[in-house]
């Protein structure tokens, strides 16, 4: 078992920070208005970003290590013209 699993972490906005006085009423609001919790907020929010946050972070490496890059028309014409889902 995933000895990281369901431990808890604590979130706190710097009161220094002139944007965490203006989320943390939002998110109270937000939990008020709906009837969940903070916490429940605060962990979609982590989990809505956390790949780009993932993908930026490894971008900054490979730029960092001089490694090759890609513009969008190379991927482009490397993965081909992309197929249209019906829906």
């Amino acid at each position: 078992m995933d000895a990281n699993k369901n431990r808890p972490i604590s979130i706190r906005f710097c009161p220094c920070s002139p944007s965490a006085w203006i989320k943390r009423p939002r998110i109270a609001s937000l939990a008020r208005k709906t009837g969940r919790t903070k916490t429940f907020y605060a962990r979609e929010a982590i989990l809505a970003h956390l790949e780009d946050l993932e993908d930026t972070f490894l971008a900054v490496q490979r730029i960092r290590a001089n490694e090759r890059t890609y513009s969008l028309d190379e991927v482009k014409r490397e993965l081909g013209p992309r197929k249209k889902l019906n829906k």
